[in-house]
């Protein structure tokens, strides 16, 4: 069997992209596979050399005109050309297509071409280009037990397989963590990501946030935060004594959830799971956009008490530091939290979707 992966160019879909290759690998009856990405800043800070793979063109398609416009439809009609390309070249036996624009092509002349198909639909809510292609795949699979009251009609094609992990999120021992960041055994550590591409907006209200507190010996920060972000707040950190590791990106992400007590975070999916794989409180500031994929996912955690929620049209620097106090303040609140998120991961994801392609 020849199975080709498309997995976009961010890393909410490279990460189950290289978990499912990697649980596929070594299986019965695999002659071959081939990873597809879309060319984004993230793939680079992403170790793909052990893995066959190719890029193609792909963009976001926009319904106002003007120049750029005209930029995103070559670069569209360049990505349908590669993705056709690729499928008669390869010539796989299975697609399997996880969002985005990316896979969208790939998976449509996929099923025009008699090849079969699996979608996986990281977030709650699916996505347009996973919506638009369920009535034409083979299988679907999904994140999130709920995420299949958005496929109606098409339950029989419905897989609840949870979300592939990558292979290196393992627990470490917290004081090699903390070792790791050079950071104070024992002190309360909250962990500060914004997703991929990072989010200046909270990386803005967390600092401020942060300064707020009269003692900032209460706690120590990882803070994952982009590039742009990256010098303004080592300096501001810094001239603010509050103890802190900042990365623009962090391959060992391992190391962060092992070494923190709490996460403030955006929602997308990957960061979901791997939250609840670490059994981790969280206050989760969703990124208001695209669909909302990221409130409901948030509202997911938030309904089974497993997270605290905060819009970001509520969100400033007072209330949350409000909640980083009731993590601080109350031990049995925060153990709760981690409890209820531990509660709610799926274990065997990887190896779930893996049979679900292999059976398609």
């Amino acid at each position: 069997m020849r199975i080709l992966i498309s997995c976009g160019g961010t890393g909410g879909h490279i990460f189950p992209g290289i978990s499912l290759y990697n649980a596929l690998l070594n299986r019965q009856g695999i002659e071959d596979m081939l990873l597809v990405f879309d060319k984004r800043e993230i793939s680079s800070f992403i170790a793909l050399g052990d893995y066959p793979h190719i890029y193609i063109c792909q963009a976001q398609i926009k319904f106002n005109f003007n120049l750029q416009s005209l930029v995103v439809v070559l670069k569209l009609v360049k990505g349908i050309f590669q993705s056709l390309k690729v499928l008669l070249k390869f010539r796989p036996d299975v697609v399997v297509g996880f969002g985005g624009y990316a896979s969208f092509f790939i998976i449509f002349f996929a099923r025009l071409l008699g090849i079969k198909a699996v979608i996986h639909e990281q977030n709650l809510v699916p996505g347009r280009a996973n919506r638009v292609l369920a009535g034409m795949v083979n299988q679907i699979a999904i994140s999130f037990p709920e995420t299949k009251d958005y496929f109606r009609g098409l339950s029989a094609k419905v897989k609840f397989t949870g979300l592939p992990l990558r292979q290196s999120l393992v627990k470490i021992d917290k004081v090699r963590a903390y070792e790791f960041f050079g950071l104070e055994p024992g002190r309360f550590t909250f962990l500060v990501m914004g997703g991929s591409q990072g989010s200046h907006k909270l990386n803005e209200i967390f600092f401020k946030a942060g300064n707020l507190f009269k003692d900032s010996r209460r706690f120590q920060v990882i803070h994952i935060c982009g590039r742009k972000d990256l010098e303004f707040l080592e300096n501001g950190y810094k001239d603010r004594g509050i103890r802190a590791a900042v990365f623009s990106f962090l391959k060992e992400m391992q190391y962060a959830y092992s070494a923190a007590d709490a996460v403030i975070s955006r929602s997308g999916a990957a960061a979901i799971s791997e939250i609840i794989f670490f059994g981790l409180p969280s206050v989760l500031i969703p990124y208001p956009y695209a669909y909302k994929h990221q409130s409901e996912n948030a509202r997911y955690l938030s309904r089974n008490n497993a997270a605290m929620l905060i819009e970001e049209k509520e969100i400033n620097p007072e209330l949350l530091k409000e909640r980083l106090s009731v993590l601080l303040d109350n031990p049995e609140f925060h153990r709760a939290l981690g409890r209820h998120a531990r509660d709610l991961f799926y274990p065997e994801a990887a190896a779930a979707l893996a049979q679900a392609v292999l059976n398609v």
